[in-house]
């Protein structure tokens, strides 16, 4: 791109203070990065990828460049059907070129469509995907109330771990047999064993499974020392909401349900909170 006549590279430089971040709410990637200029000013880009809830291709692009500069931004002409943008469209030299005086109000967008245009604005394309991701969210969150470091580790491992996975492939593993590592998620330095962590969590958490709808549990679940932990679990047939404190775990099932501790069943009504174990 040119600024005021100074060619710059539209990725992060070594020099320039820049952050990718992933928004787990949207399933987007985001960059930011700023430019000093020669006047001690700063031009500021932001990337938006916006990401195929199935297989995580990137569906959409969008450049955004603000600041106090004339912006003009070169593009290959096949470009030309697939690019939506607030600024002037030209050619020149075999080349689209886009151009605007930007301003911190006024920025210059650039919405690119992989597939090509569907009628649909950068930000409709990113709601339709945030509705997918508000789904999966409604089914794995897991909500803490008192330790924030663990949840949110919990939460970043479930984003990274879907992004690898897939979804239906990463509830199937949160439903295994846990293992030694399963639940450790205060300390996290790096991704490599993000499956390991998560394998049998729900189970973990519950202290047992779901088989032919009936909650057989095996185990102490995972009562908080402070605070409570809620988490669903869910199968083709059942949804099941549970509620763990410090004394005691609960669960409000959408249909009548039978829990299996050992030889006793306890009925759970649909709808209505049941103490299943207490400590």
């Amino acid at each position: 791109m040119m600024i005021d006549g100074e060619r710059l590279p539209i990725v992060p430089q070594d020099n320039n203070p820049w952050l990718t971040v992933e928004d787990m709410r949207w399933g987007c990637q985001l960059t930011n990065f700023a430019y000093e200029m020669r006047h001690h000013d700063y031009l500021d880009v932001q990337i938006s990828t916006v990401r195929e809830f199935e297989d995580n291709s990137d569906v959409a692009k969008r450049l955004t460049i603000a600041g106090n500069h004339h912006v003009v931004v070169t593009l290959p002409l096949a470009l030309i059907d697939d690019i939506v943008t607030t600024g002037r469209l030209s050619r020149a030299h075999g080349r689209l070129v886009v151009s605007q005086q930007v301003t911190p109000e006024r920025p210059l967008k650039i919405s690119y469509y992989l597939d090509g245009r569907t009628g649909l604005s950068f930000e409709q394309v990113a709601l339709q995907k945030r509705a997918r991701w508000q789904t999966f969210w409604a089914r794995t969150d897991v909500q803490i109330s008192a330790d924030h470091n663990w949840q949110r580790n919990i939460r970043w491992a479930l984003y990274r771990t879907r992004l690898q996975l897939g979804e239906q492939k990463l509830y199937e593993l949160l439903l295994q047999p846990a293992t030694d590592l399963t639940g450790s998620l205060h300390n996290l330095t790096n991704e490599t064993d993000l499956e390991e962590r998560l394998t049998g969590f729900l189970s973990w958490l519950t202290g047992g499974c779901v088989v032919n709808n009936e909650l057989r549990l095996t185990c102490q679940p995972k009562l908080p020392a402070v605070g409570t932990i809620a988490w669903t679990l869910q199968n083709d047939h059942l949804n099941i909401r549970c509620l763990a404190d410090s004394t005691r775990l609960r669960i409000r099932p959408d249909a009548p349900l039978c829990v299996q501790t050992g030889s006793e069943c306890i009925k759970c009504p649909r709808q209505r909170l049941t103490t299943i174990v207490t400590r």
